[in-house]
């Protein structure tokens, strides 16, 4: 009896550690690197939320806000609320803060060794946004001159469909290493309101210059057939990889 109830205890502890193995495979390489190789380097760490929006076979697109000349989709890095000060203060994580935009962005620096307590954290989902979608929408909408969908949009029915990590590599010309992780999303078909944000916006490609509607073939040569540059982590939306190097850094 007791060699029964151990052995069922065990096995439920294994099913366990297998299971957040599989949820939490994309980090797990990158925090054993961090912890074996890379414990007192610097470390720049993302996390951001990207939307594929599709309608017809095409990607909607919208001008980033930050290198205006390339498109790519909607988005953005995901943001934590004071009540994650303590815990991000532990970690030893200090914010990137370029604009008053990117207050409170999970963008920042860290040291190797305290990556895994802060994925740990953010996996966590606690004390910080559970999703960006909705506040980037609005912000993006609105920067478009979308005034009036901005005002009205509210939270939308998403879906996951996969998770991409990049690094830690590298960073040419830099002193530091960098981890990005893109959630991406798409809103969930069959959602009513969803269906009209895409209507809208496919409707508005025609006439606004700051969005486009592409086909994958177009995100994978990184080109629109209408001549504009299309941002490499696009390829997210069609793919597991970028479409080519990444863009300078502004």
């Amino acid at each position: 009896m007791l060699e029964t109830l151990i052995v069922g205890i065990v096995s439920a502890l294994l099913i366990a550690a297998l299971s957040a193995a599989l949820r939490h495979r994309h980090y797990i390489r990158p925090a054993m690197r961090c912890m074996l190789f890379c414990r007192n380097r610097r470390l720049r760490v993302s996390i951001a939320a990207i939307l594929r929006i599709r309608s017809d076979n095409r990607y909607v697109l919208i001008r980033n806000r930050y290198r205006p000349e390339v498109f790519g989709p909607i988005g953005g890095v995901y943001k934590y609320y004071p009540s994650a000060i303590d815990q991000l203060d532990k970690c030893g994580f200090i914010p990137q803060v370029r604009d008053p935009d990117m207050q409170n962005d999970l963008r920042g620096f860290l040291k190797g060794k305290d990556f895994p307590s802060f994925m740990k954290w953010f996996l966590s989902g606690k004390n910080r946004e559970v999703e960006p979608l909705t506040r980037e929408l609005k912000e993006e909408l609105q920067e478009i001159g979308l005034t009036e969908e901005a005002k009205n949009t509210r939270t939308f029915q998403y879906e996951l469909i996969k998770t991409i990590s990049e690094g830690p590599d590298n960073v040419p010309g830099a002193d530091y290493l960098q981890f990005r992780c893109f959630w991406i999303f798409q809103l969930l078909p069959g959602d009513p309101e969803g269906v009209k944000l895409t209507e809208r916006l496919s409707r508005e490609v025609e006439h606004n210059p700051d969005l486009i509607a592409v086909t994958a073939a177009e995100i994978a040569a990184r080109r629109a057939t209408s001549r504009q540059v299309i941002g490499s982590h696009a390829g997210y939306l069609i793919g597991d990889e970028r479409t080519g190097p990444e863009e300078p850094p502004f």
